[in-house]
């Protein structure tokens, strides 16, 4: 019976550490659009995850993008949903966890200016905020790619 509540407790134990300290991701994912019936489609996908330690002493390159995504999320007050897709259009996703929040922000992956009517406000600052993240992520890739 004490066998069994200690290995109960340690497993407790266990659980509660790795939910305090999650891995945080960022998933990127690009999709071509409605295809026309004669052509492929395509998908291609991105993914930074963070797998968090315990005791980490020094911040290294992978915690400040996650400390400059944070930041690109808070300062343009992203919502935890959002999206803004014209029809048929190739799209990009951008899926971000940090601890236990998630954001999952959809956008036209062409670069097509926002009309004023179309578009409020908080729409355009989004939308900024996910290309700033896009950028950011995909020069993540790229240092990662890179060795640098």
């Amino acid at each position: 019976m004490r066998t069994k509540g200690l290995a109960i407790l340690a497993l407790s134990v266990t659980m509660i550490s790795a939910t305090a300290n999650a891995d945080d991701s960022v998933k990127v994912k690009f999709r071509s659009g409605y295809p026309p019936p004669d052509r492929n489609s395509e998908m291609v996908e991105l993914k930074v995850t963070r797998f968090a330690v315990v005791d980490q002493a020094v911040p290294i390159d992978v915690d400040r993008y996650f400390s400059t995504v944070q930041k690109i999320l808070v300062d343009g007050h992203v919502p935890a949903q959002w999206q803004y897709v014209p029809v048929d259009a190739p799209t990009i996703e951008i899926d971000v966890v940090l601890g236990d929040k998630s954001f999952t922000l959809i956008f036209g992956a062409m670069d097509l200016p926002m009309s004023p009517s179309s578009a409020e406000d908080e729409d355009k600052r989004v939308l900024a905020a996910c290309r700033e993240l896009l950028k950011l992520t995909m020069e993540e890739a790229s240092r990662n790619f890179s060795g640098k």
